[in-house]
């Protein structure tokens, strides 16, 4: 038997063999009505024989509910807990934010990075947090069609000593080791894991294991108790620490400080850190789209590029401040 549901009321019910007005249920004890939950109401609910389901269905879609979709009433019916859970949205973009794993140190803290925050140990006595994490890769599936497999994927964690930092960069993940991370990288469509943590503020790290690769996912984060999580960003703006701030005289040796391989160009990788070496703090936005702007189709920034990019933040950010200086209380 299977018990459907039509969300739209009762204008199309189910008129066949235990249908509401069969005569079929008049041999059914009262006792097996009641423990199926039969309702012979105008309610949309009806009952079908699997054979009569099969007959007049062709496709069958399934849903997951998540651990979070239970209220509390049906939880305590249960004698279960309320699982609580966050999910962010994401993109891995070539020559932006797709580093690829802790093998490719260089590039690795391009990717994007979420904050996490767990502060009510579990109910028994270890005082650690149990968190779920996983990755899912969005429409992989579909993109089969257009040959694209499925990507290799994972994740990594790491303990945050100021909880209020701006993006790491490769220095922190060159001098902190991780304290959890996925199972392993696989090409599956999502890769997940359950880690105990002690209370305190994480970054979680999904990628891909090559970088490079282009691709969506969503990453889910369950915890016993209720968490914050939000991506780790900052806003556009001139470094208040004016000594950081390089004039146009100087950059010629940020260039050439942070174009490693001596090749006259930076990779995309790199200007971010040169940017921000020249005294710019940068949005994950605003970066996606200088890099958009700026770079050839190798991911490449030539000299006069990262020039004219470094002059036009400068002229755009110093007009922005001089306009909030002269209207403090402009929006």
């Amino acid at each position: 038997m299977v018990r459907c549901r039509n969300p739209w009321g009762n204008e199309s019910e189910w008129k066949g063999a235990f249908s509401d007005e069969s005569e079929r249920w008049k041999y059914i004890t009262d006792s097996d009505k009641e423990e199926i939950g039969l309702t012979q109401e105008d309610d949309g609910e009806f009952w079908m024989t699997f054979g009569d389901w099969q007959s007049n269905f062709q496709k069958l879609e399934i849903c997951n509910l998540g651990p979070d979709s239970l209220d509390d009433d049906e939880l305590v019916k249960i004698g279960k807990k309320r699982w609580e859970a966050t999910s962010e949205v994401g993109e891995w973009i070539p020559n932006v934010n797709a580093g690829g794993c802790r093998n490719y140190l260089q590039t690795f803290f391009t990717n994007p990075q979420y904050r996490v925050t767990v502060t009510d140990p579990d109910e028994d006595e270890d005082d650690l947090c149990t968190i779920l994490v996983g990755v899912l890769q969005k429409d992989r599936r579909k993109k089969r069609k257009e040959g694209l497999d499925m990507l290799t994927i994972g994740y990594v964690i790491y303990k945050l000593k100021d909880p209020d930092c701006g993006p790491l960069d490769v220095d922190f993940f060159k001098y902190n080791a991780s304290v959890a991370k996925s199972p392993s990288f696989i090409n599956l469509r999502e890769v997940c894991g359950r880690h105990m943590l002690q209370p305190g503020t994480y970054c979680i790290i999904p990628s891909t294991f090559e970088p490079h690769n282009k691709g969506e996912y969503l990453l889910r984060i369950f915890t016993e108790k209720a968490n914050v999580t939000h991506e780790i960003d900052e806003e556009t703006a001139i470094q208040e620490d004016q000594e950081q701030y390089r004039p146009s005289q100087r950059r010629t040796g940020v260039f050439k400080e942070f174009d490693k391989d001596s090749s006259g160009r930076l990779s995309s990788y790199e200007l971010r850190s040169a940017l921000h070496a020249s005294g710019f703090k940068l949005s994950n936005r605003t970066f996606s789209t200088l890099v958009m702007r700026f770079s050839n189709k190798a991911g490449e920034i030539e000299f006069s590029d990262f020039m004219l990019c470094a002059i036009k933040l400068k002229t755009m950010l110093g007009a922005t401040n001089v306009a909030v200086t002269a209207d403090p209380s402009r929006p």
